[in-house]
Order: structure tokens, then C-alpha cells, then sequence
């Protein structure tokens, strides 16, 4: 177990201090773009890798069912077997990458319709697709063995390069508008070369670290039989992609169809700081996911049982904190960066905050979930594809941004929040999910408490100083430095899973 916590401890220091540098310099060169191209280039970007997302469907899931299929060899340190998956998945992705260049073509002819309210050069959308599509080109061709750091712990390599090159690419995109012409395409350009120059970075370090991968792409449909139960993960992961796509990307073109790109870029902006806080969260907690599947690998119930609720109930306090800083902060940040004309209704905030809150918490059933391979439930992601486009359409009809909010909510609480649990409870830990769903709705009440009493205690504090970098600083430490204690101590005294990590980390950092 130790050896598991150093790994994730490892994987989690370097992705907060990578992240953290990353996120500052995307929210700089954000603003500066937007000053620069305007809203409607940046909604166009926004509604592009929307497309995308779509167009990734064709991946079917095959990344997640190869990561499970690696759990118990890694485990076991067989290093034919892996070589023998990450082959077969090197032979997938080539097709799907095929796929995804004629679905592509196909999409391009439906520009001049999709974007004939968009006020940009004519040739701006393609270049900008063609662009965008290399991202993920790259990773089917050139990159996907880096699956193999994610499964083995060793996520912070993935990390490390990922974040430099990014870091790397948005200080040369951010010299380049101030100092060329024409910026826009060559802004492209380097966006272009950073999804290469990752892809071989990333292809060369995973050569490196696993030396003896050996990977042949024109055995994989041979091999493939050998290994059934890849097909089968992946036919069932089909519809969870699918799934996933309509609740992730699907958001942004329903706000299309019924507004505009300047909406949809007001959306994204707020995005682009939903997004941070589910990468803060995935940077403390995705580093576990190998160390979920090889603890589940070792086959001990009553230790897996254990430190499923010390995850979810750390898991559940840092979320309480990101979604409460997030409701109380988010427009007065937003005003700051790019201007009260960019600031949501209170409404939409609302609901946007509660959608958080589910995608924050509901992750440590998920890496469960992948652990035990537990995809059979192809009707789950059918209801949630229902519930969400029909809810988003005919709510965004009568009520605008709130409405299509409001169905993905809907969607949400049935599929994340009910059933998922159930799923996992049910066939995984083989535990009453009665107690899950009561743990959960008492720590809910304790962050509902605890948010109301801080900003009714408080009240609205504005102002500290006239800097308004200066005054957001202190307010923020104002709020967070109440809520934080309050809603800890009530989680230490309600809670068992808070009270064991608490005293897992004293005896780690204080006794060690």
C-alpha cells in the first residue's frame, strides 16, 4: 500500500506544479487572444473541438478497455502480454485514425451551412479544423502507447511533457500576436507543431522507460483473438463514449443552434475555469487510478472496501471547497479577466455549479468502475443520451442558457448520481448502496451548511483595496479561510472516511 501512495503522491506534486503554471499562462493568453481575434474566433475555436469530440467517437472507448486489460499484467509484470495489448491497440488506432480522416472530409463539405452565421474569413473554419484534427491524428498514430504510464503509475511522465509543450507553445502564441501580422494563421501554426513535437516526445519516453516493448501493429488482428474480452470492453464502452461525447461536447452546439458564437464563447470562457478545476481535481486523483486497479488486482475486499471511502471522502472535501470558491468567486473573476460584459446570469451559474459538483464527486465511482471493468450497463449511457439532448433542447427553447443547463443536470443526477452507484455497489464491491447514497447526501447537507453560514456570516465583501488583482485575492482568502475549517471540522466529526485519510496523512507527514 505505501508503494502505491508514494507513486500517486509522486504523480500528483508534479502535475499541481506543471498544472498550476500551465493554467496561468491559459488564462493570459486567453485574454489576449480574445482582445486580439474577438469573441467570434474564439467561439468558432470552441464550437471546432466540439466537432472534434464527435468525431473521437470513433475510438469506441478502446483506450479505456485497453487500461483495465493492463491492470493485472503490469501487476504481474508479464511483459509478452503487454506487448501483445498495446499491439492490438496500436492496430485499432490505426483504423480508427483512417476513419476519423474520411469522416472528417465528409464533415468539411458541411462547413459553408454550419458556420454561415459565423462572421470570420471564409477559409478560417478549415484551416482551423485541419489544424485541431492533427491533436488527435497524433495520438492514434504516433502516441497511444502512453496509455501505458496512466496504467502503471507513472502518470507524472505523460504530465511532464504534455504541460511543457503547452506551456512552451502558449508563450511563442502569445509573442506572436504582438509582434506579427496575419497572426492568426500563424498562430495555428504553432499550434500545429506543438501536437507533433508532444506526440514524438511522448512516443520517445515511453521507448525509453519500458525498453522491452516490442509492439507489432501488423499482428494485432491475429493477436486479437487471443484477447476477446478487449472487443467485448470496447463494443460495451460504445455507447459510454457516446455517452460522454453528448455530455461533454454537445453543450456548446445546442447554444450555437439556438444563439450565437459570442454565447457560446461566454460559455467556454466560463468553461475554460470548469475545466481547471476538474484538471486540479484529476491532477490529485487521476495518479490513483493505477493504484486502484492494482490494489483490486490483489484481490483483498475488505482493503478495497476501506480505501474506496477514504478516496471518496477526500474526494468529496476538495470538491465542496473547488465548488463553493467557484459560485462565490467565479463572476468577480470573470469581470476582472475579460470584462462584466463576459459575466453569466446568476441562474446559469447555479445550475453550472451543480453540474460541477456531480462531475467533481462522482469520479472516485468511475476509477472503480474502470478498475472492475464494469461497462455491461450499454442502456445507462442510451438514458442519459435521452434525457440530455431532449431536456437540452426543449428547456434551451423556452428558457435560453438556463434550460440547456438545466437538462444536462437532469441527465446527471439520474445517470452519475443514482445509478452509478448502483452499478458499482451492485457487481464491484458487492456492498449496500444504500449507504453510499446516504453518506452522500449527509456530506451534501454538511457543504449546503457550511457554504450558506460562510456567505451569510460574511456577507458580500467587495472591496479590501482598490487594486482589483489585490481586492479578488483577499476576498477569496476571506471566504475560503472561514468555509474551509467550518466544513472540515463538520466532515472529521460526521464522517469516518475523512477522520482515516486525516489520520493516514498525520501518521505520513508528522510521524514518518
Amino acid at each position: 500500500m505505501s508503494g502505491r501512495v508514494e507513486k500517486s503522491l509522486k504523480n500528483t506534486k508534479i502535475s499541481a506544479i506543471f498544472y498550476g503554471v500551465t493554467l496561468l499562462i491559459t488564462f493570459i493568453s486567453r485574454k489576449i487572444f480574445l482582445d486580439t481575434f474577438g469573441p467570434e474566433i474564439l467561439g468558432l475555436n470552441t464550437t471546432i473541438n466540439n466537432l472534434l469530440g464527435f468525431l473521437n467517437l470513433a475510438e469506441l472507448g478502446i483506450g479505456t478497455a485497453v487500461s483495465y486489460m493492463l491492470f493485472k499484467p503490469l501487476y504481474e509484470n508479464d511483459h509478452k502480454k503487454i506487448n501483445d495489448i498495446i499491439s492490438i491497440q496500436g492496430y485499432l488506432y490505426r483504423k480508427i485514425g483512417i476513419i476519423i480522416i474520411i469522416l472528417s472530409l465528409l464533415i468539411l463539405l458541411l462547413f459553408p451551412y454550419i458556420f454561415r452565421k459565423a462572421h470570420v474569413g471564409f477559409w478560417v473554419p478549415y484551416v482551423t479544423f485541419i489544424v485541431f484534427l492533427a491533436n488527435p491524428l497524433f495520438s492514434y498514430f504516433l502516441s497511444y502507447k502512453q496509455i501505458l504510464f496512466t496504467s502503471d503509475q507513472k502518470e507524472f511522465k505523460n504530465t511532464q511533457i504534455i504541460q511543457t509543450t503547452k506551456i512552451v507553445k502558449n508563450i511563442l502564441q502569445i509573442i506572436v500576436i504582438f509582434f506579427v501580422s496575419e497572426s492568426y494563421y500563424y498562430w495555428l501554426v504553432i499550434e500545429f507543431l506543438s501536437y507533433f513535437v508532444m506526440a514524438i516526445l511522448i512516443n520517445r519516453e515511453v521507448n525509453y522507460s519500458y525498453h522491452w516493448l516490442n509492439i507489432a501493429k501488423s499482428k494485432g488482428k491475429e493477436l486479437q483473438k487471443n484477447y476477446p474480452e478487449i472487443i467485448i470492453k470496447t463494443k460495451q464502452l460504445l455507447f459510454h463514449s457516446i455517452g460522454n461525447f453528448v455530455l461533454t461536447q454537445t453543450s456548446p452546439l445546442i447554444i450555437y443552434f439556438y444563439l450565437t458564437l459570442t454565447i457560446v464563447n461566454i460559455y467556454s470562457n466560463y468553461q475554460i475555469i470548469i475545466l481547471g478545476l476538474l484538471a486540479v481535481m484529476n491532477i490529485i486523483f487521476n495518479s490513483m487510478i493505477g493504484a486502484i486497479g492494482n490494489l483490486i488486482a490483489e484481490n483483498n475486499k475488505e482493503k478495497i472496501y476501506r480505501v474506496f471511502w477514504e478516496i471518496f471522502s477526500i474526494r468529496y472535501f476538495v470538491s465542496s471547497v473547488l465548488c463553493f470558491g467557484l459560485y462565490s468567486l467565479v463572476n468577480q473573476f470573470v469581470a476582472i479577466w475579460l470584462g462584466n460584459k463576459y459575466i453569466i446570469d446568476d441562474i446559469s451559474l447555479i445550475i453550472m455549479v451543480a453540474n460541477v459538483f456531480i462531475l467533481l464527486t462522482r469520479t472516485t465511482v468511475d476509477h472503480y468502475i474502470v478498475a472492475y471493468g464494469l461497462y455491461h450497463d450499454v442502456f445507462a449511457p442510451i438514458v442519459e443520451i435521452v434525457l440530455n439532448l431532449s431536456l437540452s433542447f426543449v428547456l434551451g427553447y423556452y428558457f435560453g442558457l438556463p434550460g440547456i443547463l438545466g437538462g444536462v443536470f437532469v441527465s446527471l443526477f439520474i445517470v452519475i448520481g443514482v445509478w452509478k452507484p448502483y452499478l458499482l455497489f451492485r457487481y464491484g464491491l458487492k456492498e449496500k448502496v444504500l449507504v453510499y447514497y446516504f453518506n452522500n447526501i449527509k456530506l451534501f447537507l454538511i457543504f449546503l451548511f457550511s457554504g450558506l453560514f460562510t456567505l451569510f456570516y460574511i456577507g458580500d465583501i467587495k472591496h479590501y483595496f482598490s487594486n482589483k488583482y489585490l481586492n479578488f485575492v483577499c476576498v477569496a482568502a476571506t471566504k475560503l479561510t472561514i468555509f474551509i475549517p467550518i466544513i472540515f471540522i463538520l466532515y472529521y466529526i460526521f464522517d469516518r472516511g475523512t477522520r482515516c485519510y486525516t489520520k493516514r496523512f498525520y501518521k505520513k507527514f508528522f510521524k514518518s
